[in-house]
């Protein structure tokens, strides 16, 4: 019985020698040359013992050529930028290294010989990765990055993402390889909306309203916002605010008497949550904000004259308005485009356009008159009631009034019948009125006849009357003797 186990034993043991054992795939390195215009590269593999998650694994830049490992096994390779743009499937002989020639991105090749050498993949440099920081609701506890890619063909995980870790200061950070396009943050079921997202550091910070689906609108941007201090690990607590989010920005302004939402004005979104606006000006200062369509969420310099931004035009021109959403970021660009110097051009005439004359800018029935020293004043009547007025230059393109008034127009309220007094101060822009108190004068003329019907009251009688009826009774009585001695000598003759 005992040689007949060993025999058992021994028949087992050679069998199992002779069953083929599957031997790990060894890594083989891929290089890539790519479009000169390409800033990332993935490698994506198939056709072997791994098929990898599309995009791919991110390619490193080494002597201008992009290197990545795979097994060695897989029979088929495709290069992309992981934003749209890829080679067609490249077939490649399994075990052999490959070189792809992909500069004509249309028109790949494939070599089994590498044009540099390549470091063993424990040595190889990791590809850069970019940070992502999260300001978000004090209430999450658990906080996902979830990113895909232009064409939405690939993303960084399934749903919800990755997990992101929070820092000493409260912020939520996650890392994100090159090539992803579009970004959501979200606490597994809370979520932003679909954020574009343009590579490198970026901060998003959620907004407290949220929007359609409970989805909260976030701002994303590129420069840290040192503004925003979270002292409180635990808590995060954002001190003016996020940034607010509008689809739409519109310019208002002195240019355009400070409509708004002047549609004329409307800025064009650049797809970035960048936004841009030309315009031509007239030489002198001029100061403007943007805004949604309401003075309830409108950007301007909070340095600048009574919080717009102001600047000056030393030429007749055009000028760009920007206006970086992500960041609320607001500048004026143009060839004549200077400092705000505080005064506007004076052009030696102003009128006054408002209430009382249906707004008509160049009204000369309104026309001010000028002082000498670069103020202009224009007193007309006024009735009791509320007025709103600006002052202009004969045009609606370069007008003044007052930015915290209703639509930015300059408003006073009239109590008593009067003569009032607008003033404008050219070198300041500044709009002001007083009122006289002298009597107003009569609008219309006095009736030349005596109205018909009813008592009339005795008119009083005037030195003038009386002067005027002696000399006519005085001409009556010579008349009358010339008349009588002219009678007379006719008898006698």
């Amino acid at each position: 019985m005992k040689k007949l186990l060993a025999l058992v034993c021994v028949i087992a043991m050679l069998g199992a020698l002779c069953i083929p054992t599957m031997a790990a795939a060894d890594r083989i390195p891929v290089v890539a040359e790519v479009p000169s215009d390409w800033t990332t590269a993935y490698l994506y593999a198939w056709g072997g013992s791994e098929t990898m998650t599309w995009p791919g694994v991110p390619m490193t830049l080494i002597d201008d050529w992009y290197v990545a490992y795979m097994n060695d096994d897989n029979a088929n390779i495709i290069i992309t930028n992981g934003t749209g743009a890829q080679t067609a499937d490249l077939a490649v002989d399994p075990g052999m290294p490959v070189c792809v020639f992909a500069s004509d991105i249309g028109n790949a090749s494939v070599e089994p010989e590498l044009p540099i050498e390549v470091p063993a993949e424990a040595d190889m440099p990791k590809p850069a990765t970019d940070k992502i920081y999260a300001f978000v609701p004090a209430g999450w506890t658990t906080v996902n990055l979830y990113a895909w890619t232009a064409d939405a063909s690939g993303s960084n995980a399934g749903w919800p993402g990755v997990p992101m870790t929070q820092d000493e200061n409260g912020l939520w950070v996650g890392e994100l390889n090159p090539g992803y396009a579009n970004i959501i943050i979200n606490d597994g079921g809370a979520q932003t909306v679909d954020l574009p997202y343009k590579g490198g550091d970026a901060w998003v910070l959620l907004c407290a309203e949220g929007t359609e689906g409970g989805k909260f609108k976030a701002s994303v941007l590129t420069t840290d916002p040192v503004a925003y201090e979270h002292p409180d690990p635990d808590k995060v607590i954002i001190d003016k605010g996020p940034i607010y989010v509008s689809d739409v920005w519109y310019v208002a302004g002195t240019m355009n008497g400070w409509t708004n939402p002047d549609e004329a004005y409307m800025m064009t979104a650049n797809g970035d949550g960048t936004f841009t606006f030309t315009m031509s000006l007239t030489a002198g200062d001029h100061q403007l904000k943007v805004t949604d369509g309401t003075w309830d969420h409108s950007v301007g310099d909070d340095n600048g004259p009574e919080g717009n931004y102001g600047f000056n035009m030393s030429a007749d021109g055009d000028v760009t308005v920007n206006y970086d959403g992500n960041t609320a970021a607001l500048t004026v660009e143009g060839e004549f485009v200077g400092p705000w110097e505080g005064k506007t051009v004076d052009n030696g005439v102003w009128y006054v356009a408002g209430t009382m004359n249906e707004w008509n800018c160049c009204d000369e029935a309104y026309k001010m008159t000028a002082n000498g020293d670069g103020t202009y004043s224009y007193t007309f009547a006024v009735t009791p009631g509320d007025y709103q007025l600006k002052i202009t230059n004969g045009t609606w393109d370069v007008c003044y009034g007052d930015p915290n008034g209703p639509e930015g127009n300059y408003a006073f309220n009239v109590t008593d019948e009067t003569n009032c007094v607008v003033k404008f101060d050219s070198n300041t822009t500044e709009v002001s009125h007083e009122f006289t108190g002298e009597p107003v004068p009569p609008t219309t003329e006095p009736p030349t006849t005596q109205p018909t019907g009813g008592d009339k009251e005795p008119e009083e009688s005037s030195n003038t009357g009386l002067i005027i009826s002696i000399a006519a009774t005085a001409v009556i009585l010579v008349g009358g003797g010339i008349a009588v001695f002219f009678l007379l000598k006719k008898k006698k003759d």
